[in-house]
């Protein structure tokens, strides 16, 4: 049975059903953001239908949103646990009152129950210092030169890129091994496996049903994805977007031999004109392909979470590779 709807000076609080996900989204428009995103992403997941709280003013028009998404992680004994992140907080631009966020915060965490989770970000900075949040791992960003010199296309040194190409590839040469046994890397128009990244992390389970929703059946960003073969022996995957001349890595796991696979997704990316990869995550180092991190994101936060090391990347959350921008988040 849905929760009585709350009030608070003015506006009304209350569980959105689908046939406000419309107006949800004319809400979100003055982000750019392509339309029909909503169902997709509140009631597509295979991990299960979201919870959004909404703020309707007098007129009963939708004001805010706060939104909680399900994510399933396996924890170390295979146990399989559900928890929540917070998502799309927002508000109308014309309306940028804190009772709003403050009614669906309490609106939302007597509706809500469970672990939850968040990225670093202004809201989890708030709920980080809240009774029962802690820091389960800091989110950092790595970056791996590839085709360097093309960042100084057109500029004042543009006659050194030869050079700093050179020396991209010398760099990649020098810490990922030339191709070994049967490697090879295809293309994926669907995924057909899950993935099991072991008992070592906390993770998100990468079922295939969960891939292709996150990436390949996203309308809102447009993905790439690759699987790595030994022979007939899946390794792993990569999926990433190219935006300008950067490389975001989205997700990238490999049983093994993961530098024989992370040089065929770079040797792909230097075909394609990247200057540069960027990847975002909490958990392993990534000393070992090459990369060289670029700075601290931030510390991720989790309420009522089970100890361990925590894997975290863009798989398990609802960010999109063009920035915080590009959806809502």
């Amino acid at each position: 049975m849905a929760m009585p709807a709350a009030s608070l000076r003015g506006f009304t609080f209350r569980e959105a059903d689908d046939n406000d996900f419309p107006q949800i989204e004319r809400l979100y428009a003055s982000r750019g953001i392509r339309m029909g995103w909503s169902g997709w992403k509140y009631r597509g997941s295979p991990d299960g239908n979201a919870r959004v709280m909404v703020a309707v003013d007098a007129c009963n028009a939708i004001v805010g949103t706060m939104a909680y998404l399900p994510r399933r992680f396996s924890v170390p004994g295979g146990q399989l646990l559900t928890v929540w992140q917070v998502v799309d907080i927002f508000s109308s631009p014309k309306l940028r009152e804190q009772r709003v966020f403050l009614g669906l915060l309490k609106y939302a965490s007597e509706l809500v129950v469970g672990p939850q989770f968040g990225l670093p970000n202004r809201n989890s900075r708030i709920y980080s210092r809240s009774p029962g949040w802690r820091v389960i791992g800091r989110y950092d960003v790595w970056l791996f030169p590839v085709k360097i010199g093309l960042l100084l296309a057109n500029k004042p040194l543009a006659f050194f890129s030869p050079l700093f190409n050179a020396v991209s590839r010398i760099y990649a040469a020098g810490w990922l091994p030339g191709k070994a046994r049967n490697i090879e890397m295809q293309t994926v128009e669907k995924f057909s496996r899950d993935y099991d990244l072991g008992p070592k992390h906390v993770y998100g389970v990468r079922s295939a049903a969960y891939l292709n929703w996150r990436y390949l059946d996203n309308p809102v960003s447009d993905y790439l994805a690759f699987e790595f073969f030994d022979g007939a022996e899946a390794l792993g995957y990569c999926v990433f977007t190219k935006v300008g001349a950067r490389g975001i890595i989205s997700d990238f796991f490999a049983t093994c031999s993961r530098r024989v696979c992370m040089r065929l997704f770079v040797a792909h990316c230097r075909r394609q004109g990247i200057a540069y990869i960027s990847y975002s995550l909490t958990g392993p180092h990534l000393f070992s392909l090459g990369f060289v991190r670029a700075g601290r994101g931030g510390d991720c936060v989790g309420h009522s979470v089970p100890d361990g090391q925590w894997f975290i990347d863009a798989c398990d959350t609802d960010t999109e590779p063009s920035g915080m921008d590009s959806k809502p988040c």
